[in-house]
């Protein structure tokens, strides 16, 4: 009987930590998702300065100004504006100048504009 009320509560704790691993990923997805978004968003437009004004040097001040909005949960930075060293981040994730996402830090990968990275 003791040992029925254990795996009862045993069975019923581990449908508790299953769902809010479950819950934790699924909301590390979204948050992903989001900031991929908000990455591509910032690309997109500073693809649109650099048609304006080709030598510039892109500045958060100028994404603003060409319409960009971040969500309020993500931080974008621009770590180089110049058209051939675009590097903005966003989250865990970086966009290069070809407009490639990826995640920042990764092991063999280059983060230009970083200190490690010069």
């Amino acid at each position: 009987m003791m040992f029925t009320r254990f795996l009862r509560l045993f069975g019923v704790c581990l449908v508790v930590v299953t769902f809010c691993v479950e819950w934790a990923s699924a909301q590390d997805v979204s948050y992903g998702q989001v900031a991929r978004q908000d990455l591509k968003n910032a690309y997109a437009i500073a693809q649109t300065y650099f048609t304006d004004d080709p030598g510039g040097a892109l500045e958060m001040a100028d994404l603003y100004g060409y319409g960009f909005r971040r969500t309020d949960s993500e931080t974008i930075k621009i770590v180089n504006g110049r058209r051939d060293h675009l590097v903005i981040t966003g989250g865990k994730y970086i966009v290069d100048k070809d407009g490639r996402i990826s995640i920042r830090g990764v092991k063999g990968q280059k983060v230009i504009g970083s200190k490690s990275g010069r």
